[in-house]
């Protein structure tokens, strides 16, 4: 009760829109968040859903898309918003940004598109296609390739669909035996090999160039994903643009990538296809099923 009297002290106009229950789950940077803590936070909203018409969750910005991703991967089907948001400043700093994502977030919360968003910056954004965009702008987040839901002024300009919902599906399982690199020029083919031979990796996310192009004069990448696959271990490649998406039939480069056995990330967000790897490992995909998995459009994470 202490904090939601803070809270609504702080902020008064949020009791004016809906009735408030707060609850603390956690108070740790967000740079501490592991799957561990989405099971967790997932499992008191699984617990809390039927209660409540709609959902808000603070959160650092750090690894807000990744929770974001998270959340509506395992949450398929929604009937009903869950917002995350939070801020660059403190609720209580001068000049705090907290103040207008909260009441944006409650707003989105009550009539809001149901599925799993971000509300920041006077923007909704579908949180899997999202990627925080600066460590100090108020506007700080991005949705590269898909379009905002909202955007929140004096007028609030939707742009969400009508969708039909359902209860939703619950899956919250994460293998977080996943490792992620970017490539670069020199890259050292015995730390990838190194990597996918080693017990406590179960799969990979390559960062490449452009359309989801990799060094193949030499086999230091060509060679680890034939080695992973080898060992039924996944290599998702996602584009280090964050415009456009991963094509591996348009450049040889790219083309030998998927020959050799990796799999098209498209145009998702490297946060939500490092998400979805961890997803589909726990779901305990496999080989075709989860190449298929990646190539389908799960949750609204990529375009077909």
């Amino acid at each position: 009760m202490g904090l939601k009297k803070h809270f609504l002290d702080l902020v008064p106009e949020m009791a004016r829109l809906a009735k408030i229950t707060t609850l603390v789950v956690d108070n740790i940077d967000s740079s501490n968040v592991t799957p561990k803590h989405w099971i967790k936070w997932l499992g008191i909203l699984r617990k809390n859903y039927s209660q409540y018409e709609g959902f808000i969750f603070t959160h650092g910005t750090d690894s807000m898309a990744y929770t974001g991703s998270a959340f509506s991967f395992a949450l398929k089907q929604l009937n009903k918003p869950i917002v995350l948001t939070g801020s660059q400043r403190p609720l209580t700093h001068i000049r705090s940004d907290a103040r207008d994502n909260l009441i944006n977030s409650v707003e989105m919360a009550c009539n809001g598109p149901k599925e799993v968003s971000i509300c920041f910056g006077n923007e909704l954004l579908r949180a899997n296609r999202t990627t925080k965009l600066s460590a100090t702008d108020f506007v700080a987040f991005e949705s590269f390739n898909f379009p905002l839901l909202a955007k929140i002024g004096v007028q609030i300009k939707k742009n969400w669909p009508t969708v039909k919902t359902a209860p939703p599906t619950w899956a919250p399982v994460f293998d977080e035996r996943v490792f992620c690199f970017k490539i670069f020029p020199g890259i050292s083919g015995e730390i990838l090999k190194a990597t996918i031979s080693n017990k406590s990796c179960q799969g990979v996310v390559l960062e490449a160039f452009g359309s989801g192009n990799v060094p193949s004069l030499d086999d230091s990448v060509i060679g680890m994903i034939r080695l992973a696959k080898k060992l039924n271990k996944p290599v998702v490649i996602v584009s280090q643009c964050p415009h456009g998406q991963v094509d591996l039939g348009l450049y040889q480069t790219g083309i030998d990538a998927r020959r050799a056995g990796a799999i098209s990330a498209g145009d998702m967000t490297q946060e939500a296809t490092v998400v979805k790897l961890m997803h589909g490992l726990g779901l305990r995909l496999s080989g075709p099923k989860l190449q298929k998995y990646f190539n389908q459009n799960i949750c609204g994470e990529r375009s077909l």
